[in-house]
């Protein structure tokens, strides 16, 4: 898991503009 949050972050980041409010609820959420 500690894996798995290290590789998304980047990813959520890079994409966070396109993310509708719900998905920017979860990243936020995962990005603690």
């Amino acid at each position: 898991m500690e894996y798995y949050a290290k590789s998304v972050i980047p990813i959520i980041e890079s994409n966070y503009d396109k993310l509708t409010p719900a998905e920017k609820t979860i990243a936020d959420f995962f990005s603690q």
